[in-house]
């Protein structure tokens, strides 16, 4: 294994390559909330593996509002988890701070060459998989949440799973939120 990439990647505590911060494996981490990216480039300074961009992938360059929602972060007119938990109209979502945050798909940053890839975009996941360049030996999706009213999947599990099946991974462990993908050699 020699490079990770992972799209979304929220509070620094919470990310899924830091044991391998200071490592050879070269880490990609992207993370469109402001406040998160620059804790993650506080906590992350001294390593040289490790690569922290603040924008959103999306699935063209520009710019996008995003709801700053802490690890729940999610971009504007798009069916994220959150909203679909706690609706359009409740408190929570009405009350939360929007901003500006730059966006690019990920084919401007894959070259060909990621070995494992991590994905919890908050209902962004498919825009990762359908620009993708390289296949990764690993993939983990976040494809659903547990919600107030049980399980909330991803809009876009059809797809996601279609693309998995054709291009050959397979489901090798799943949890509350995430799968586990691993690619097999034909």
């Amino acid at each position: 294994m020699r490079k990770i990439f992972e799209i979304g990647v929220g509070e620094s505590y919470t990310c899924r390559t830091k044991r391998f911060w200071g490592s050879e494996i070269e880490c990609h981490l992207f993370e469109p909330n402001p406040i998160l990216y620059k804790e993650l480039v506080d906590a992350s300074k001294e390593y040289k593996n490790v690569h922290v961009y603040n924008l959103a992938i999306m699935d063209k360059s520009g710019e996008e509002e995003i709801f700053l929602m802490n690890n729940c972060s999610y971009i504007n007119n798009v069916e994220s988890p959150v909203l679909l938990n706690h609706g359009q109209n409740s408190d929570i979502i009405k009350n939360t701070e929007k901003i500006k945050v730059k966006s690019d798909t990920i084919d401007k940053f894959d070259k060909g060459d990621i070995d494992v890839l991590l994905i919890d975009t908050e209902g962004c996941e498919w825009f990762v998989l359908e620009k993708l360049i390289s296949r990764p030996k690993q993939i983990t999706i976040e494809t659903n949440t547990m919600g107030r009213d049980g399980i909330i999947y991803n809009k876009n599990i059809y797809k996601i799973l279609f693309w998995m099946w054709e291009n050959n991974y397979q489901l090798v462990l799943k949890n509350d939120n995430d799968s586990h993908f691993v690619r097999i050699k034909t």
